[in-house]
C-alpha cells in the first residue's frame, strides 16, 4: 500500500510502532526508513548574498524553479557537475540564443551508477552487515559515487560541446556581483559573465526536517 503524505513523529504501542501523519496513524510491526537526502537544497555561501542582492539566481530543485527555455537574450550558467546539472544544461542548451556554460568543481566522469554494484549482492554487503552503526555510517559515505554521468548522458553532454551548444567550464565560484544589469562569477581560474545562474547543487546533508 502506498499512502501520500508527510510523516511527523513516530510513538510507541503496545508491540509496535505508530507513525504519525498529517492525517492520520498508521500502527505498524517495524518502520524502516528509506528517507534519502534532506529536502533542502544546497545554496552556496556566495549565492545566497548575491541573490540577496537582487541576483537571477536559481536552484533546480526549489518549487518554483521554472524549466521553461530562457528568452533570446539570456545567457545561462549551470553550476553542478553531476547528473542533474548536465541534464539541465543540455535542456536549455536546445533553445538558447548562446552556448550554455556548464560550471564544475571536477570533469565530466563518467559511471553508470552512483555506486560500485557489488553491493547489491553479498560481495561487499558481508563486511557490510557485520560492522557497527558508525562504521556503516562510513562505508556508506566512501561507497558513494557523487557527481557522475551515466554513459549515455557523457556522450551527449561531449556531442553539444563538440557542437558548440554547450561549453565546459572547471572551476570554484568565489563572488558573483551586479555589474551593468549582468552578473559577473568571480572564479578561481577567472570570470565569467552571464544573465542569470541556475544552480544543480543538491541538498544539504543531513535527515530530512532534521
Amino acid at each position: 500500500m502506498r499512502i501520500k503524505g508527510r510523516a511527523r513523529a513516530l510513538t510507541r504501542l503496545a508491540g509496535g510502532i505508530a507513525v504519525e501523519t498529517d492525517h492520520h496513524r498508521i500502527p505498524s510491526k517495524r518502520v524502516l526508513m528509506c528517507i534519502g537526502q534532506t529536502e533542502a537544497s544546497c545554496w552556496p555561501d556566495w549565492s545566497i548574498r548575491a541573490r540577496e542582492d537582487g541576483a537571477a539566481i536559481y536552484h533546480v530543485f526549489d518549487p518554483d524553479f521554472n524549466p521553461a527555455a530562457p528568452s533570446p537574450r539570456e545567457r545561462t550558467v549551470v553550476v553542478g557537475g553531476g547528473l542533474t546539472a548536465v541534464q539541465t544544461a543540455l535542456y536549455r542548451a536546445r533553445t538558447a540564443p548562446t552556448p550554455v556554460v556548464l560550471l564544475s568543481p571536477h570533469g565530466l566522469r563518467k559511471s553508470n551508477f552512483d555506486f560500485d554494484p557489488c553491493w547489491i549482492g553479498p560481495k561487499c554487503m558481508r563486511g557490510f552487515l557485520s560492522a557497527g552503526l558508525e562504521e556503516r555510517r562510513k562505508l556508506i559515505d566512501t561507497a558513494r559515487l557523487p557527481g557522475t554521468l551515466p554513459l549515455e548522458v557523457h556522450g551527449q553532454a561531449a556531442a553539444a560541446i563538440r557542437d558548440g551548444r554547450l561549453r565546459f567550464q572547471r572551476g570554484q565560484v568565489e563572488a558573483v556581483r551586479i555589474s551593468n544589469g549582468s552578473l559577473l562569477l568571480s572564479l578561481d581560474a577567472g570570470d565569467i559573465e552571464t544573465d542569470q545562474i541556475i544552480l544543480a547543487t543538491g541538498f544539504h546533508p543531513g535527515r530530512p526536517a532534521h
